[in-house]
């Protein structure tokens, strides 16, 4: 890992994440299988920080082909990746979803591991138009990275997670990345992130958690 790190400059984003967070292959699959029980014909699908459009292009695959799937990411670098799979109804643009309204005809939105890096003050809006959104039965699916409220808990995560990126970094790249993260990711706790959700109508419930990484998925 070379330099400061940034999705800009990023070159092989798979291979950096599934180094980065412990069982994101199965995450993917486990978003991939969740997709196919929401998605209706000639509805939209929406990836909000799409990165390079590798996991929306797989729920494509696993889904109708009259659904339209749409991806936002304000990476130039990573909406570059994602026009290899560009198609009739398949598109990734560079938008910021902070600033973005209504997301028209959504049977599913998929925030994975993008509010964190997203304003704490502007995260409550994203949710409350996610779910104006959403058609009836839709599903919303987000992961964050959390911080642990107890604070022993949280140390044994931590460095468990440590012991993990060991196999596949070096000490100075650890520690290297943290740096350059540290005013751009701004994680939660679990009941920081299910606070942005009251007040709407969800059943809400969490479907994957390695030590910090949380995925949740709510139904409108």
């Amino acid at each position: 890992m070379n330099g400061k790190f940034s999705f800009d400059t990023i070159d092989d984003f798979e291979d950096h994440i599934n180094k980065s967070i412990p069982a994101y292959d199965i995450l993917q699959n486990i978003i991939v299988s969740l997709s196919t029980f929401c998605i209706k014909q000639d509805t939209n699908v929406y990836d909000l920080g799409c990165s390079n459009g590798q996991l929306l292009y797989k729920i494509s695959k696993n889904n109708l082909k009259t659904a339209n799937y749409i991806g936002y990411d304000l990476s130039k670098n990573m909406i570059d990746k994602c026009n290899k799979y560009k198609s009739d109804n398949f598109n990734c643009e560079i938008k910021d979803v902070s600033n973005l309204g209504h997301y028209p005809n959504a049977s599913l939105i998929l925030s994975v591991f993008t509010l964190q890096f997203i304003e704490r003050h502007k995260r409550r809006k994203i949710i409350k138009n996610i779910y104006e959104s959403l058609n009836k039965k839709g599903i919303f699916i987000f992961v964050e990275k959390e911080y642990i409220g107890d604070s022993y808990l949280h140390e044994l995560f931590t460095f468990s997670y440590y012991d993990f990126k060991i196999k596949k970094f070096t000490i100075e790249e650890i520690i290297k990345k943290q740096q350059d993260l540290r005013s751009i990711m701004l994680p939660n706790r679990s009941d920081e992130n299910l606070e942005y959700l009251k007040g709407h109508d969800w059943t809400v419930n969490t479907f994957f958690q390695i030590l910090n990484f949380k995925g949740y998925i709510c139904i409108k």
